[in-house]
């Protein structure tokens, strides 16, 4: 009968905190535990997990663009771009980085990926429709060698 009161006292005690868990994408490739991609300063859900630091941005969907339209990140580092949608599905790429992610018409859908090739500037499309721009630069923030 204890073992049954233990995780119901503590399912309380989390619901009452109020705390959400940070966004995350898991991958398990090569790897002995999972991999926890973090764009915020947070504890990790997984203990054995390895973090890995992330750049994130929001984002809003408004009229077929993206709000900002320009996104920045560094060359070989993990990117997690944060989309609020707008009532209606959508699919998301950059070119050479993500291919047709799908975004959800309400709430936040999570794009998770890693900078890789050389510095340069990239469409985004919603629905194969130009809706902003992604620079991938240099760390320091240079986009041209």
């Amino acid at each position: 009968m204890t073992g049954l009161v233990l995780p119901g006292a503590l399912a309380l005690v989390l619901a009452g905190c109020g705390a959400q868990p940070p966004a995350v994408s898991v991958t398990q490739e090569g790897v002995t535990a999972p991999e926890v991609v973090l764009a915020s300063p947070a504890a990790s859900p997984f203990p054995d997990a390895r973090v890995i630091e992330a750049s994130g941005v929001e984002v809003k969907l408004e009229n077929g663009k993206l709000s900002p339209d320009r996104i920045e990140g560094d060359i070989g580092s993990p990117m997690v771009i944060t989309v609020t949608g707008d009532g209606t599905k959508h699919e998301l790429s950059i070119e050479g980085l993500v291919d047709k992610h799908e975004i959800a018409a309400e709430g936040q859908t999570t794009v998770s990926f890693t900078i890789d090739g050389d510095p340069r500037e990239t469409p985004i499309t919603i629905d194969g429709k130009p809706a902003g721009t992604f620079a991938a630069q240099l760390p320091g923030g240079i986009t041209d060698e």
